[in-house]
């Protein structure tokens, strides 16, 4: 079964037939959650600042928040989305526009320029590109989420491109800590939301002096495949969670929030029902589930971030393609 599950889940990225079978399935999934989203929504909950991590599994967070002071009980919830683009749809709708009004968000997930726009292609997602679902527009009618734009914010960054290299083309969390911080001290808005990339792949947890990784850190899931040792490639996956958190510490020591929440956009599978990664519509609870930790954050004022003017940002599609998206 395990072997059966794994061809199945690189043909839906490598078989245009298997991704055309599989959107007879994702269109309806799509089509019911776009009208009744299952999972936690983050507006329907009172907080200050909410802190996305990207990809983060609960076993994970449970397995090193021992390691860190302001993280104490670690809740399981059902996410509202099993990939990025998933969540970022069902999260930042009309129905919460008072609350995204009075939103700053800071945001390293390059997802948010595809879909928080006004043109948004709702045929495509990762797992069905090239199959029916792009060619018919009752199909994306279908799949259409009231979202809103970045606009509707009251403060808006993305720096998906910000720090991206030939070595592992994501945006760093000190980089996104920075932003953080630097947004939350000139804001007006009574909440501030903050999407990190780790723990995604590439992981970051081992930068060598030159600020490069190793080939297994840039593609550990493509090294899994090739039969790299899976407890090797989990724990590399923990010290990517190790990596950002110690930049979510500096910003809890840099922000003033009483009701904190770090979460989780979507988990990730390590062979479960052998598949790895995320596949949008897969409600298997290594995806569908998500940490849930509150804590409290006091700007002691001990770190002054330095924010560059951005220029030369990646383009949207090459920062999906670094990721494995296109």
């Amino acid at each position: 079964m395990g072997r059966l599950a794994s061809r199945l889940r690189q043909r839906i990225y490598s078989d245009r037939l298997t991704r055309q079978l599989y959107a007879i399935y994702f269109l309806p999934w799509m089509t019911f959650t776009a009208r009744y989203p299952v999972g936690r929504q983050i507006y329907d909950h009172e907080w200050d600042a909410l802190i996305v991590l990207d990809a983060c599994r609960v076993d994970a967070m449970r397995e090193v928040a021992p390691e860190y002071d302001f993280i104490q009980d670690v809740e399981r919830v059902v996410s509202v989305g099993s990939t990025s683009k998933e969540w970022i749809s069902n999260t930042f709708t009309e129905r919460y526009r008072d609350e995204i009004r009075d939103t700053a968000c800071v945001s390293a997930n390059s997802w948010v320029d595809t879909v928080l726009t006004e043109d948004v292609d709702w045929g495509f997602w990762t797992a069905t590109k090239e199959s029916f679902l792009e060619s018919h527009e009752m199909f994306s009618r279908l799949m259409a989420r009231d979202t809103v734009l970045q606009s509707d914010f009251e403060t808006f960054e993305s720096i998906g491109g910000l720090g991206a290299n030939e070595s592992f083309g994501v945006t760093t969390a000190e980089d996104v800590t920075d932003y953080a911080i630097h947004t939350a001290r000139r804001s007006d808005a009574n909440r501030l939301l903050v999407h990190y990339m780790q723990p995604h792949a590439p992981y970051l947890g081992h930068i060598d002096a030159d600020g490069n990784i190793d080939e297994v850190d840039h593609k550990p899931f493509e090294a899994l495949r090739a039969g790299a040792d899976g407890d090797d490639v989990w724990e590399r996956y923990l010290d990517n969670l190790r990596y950002v958190l110690s930049n979510v510490e500096r910003l809890l020591e840099n922000l003033d929030a009483n009701r904190v929440v770090i979460t989780a956009d979507h988990g990730e599978m390590f062979g479960e029902l052998g598949l790895y990664e995320h596949i949008g519509g897969i409600p298997h609870p290594a995806l569908k589930t998500v940490p849930w930790v509150e804590t409290t954050a006091t700007d002691t004022h001990s770190y002054e971030p330095e924010i560059e003017t951005r220029t030369d940002e990646t383009a949207v599609e090459d920062r999906l393609a670094d990721l494995g998206y296109l």
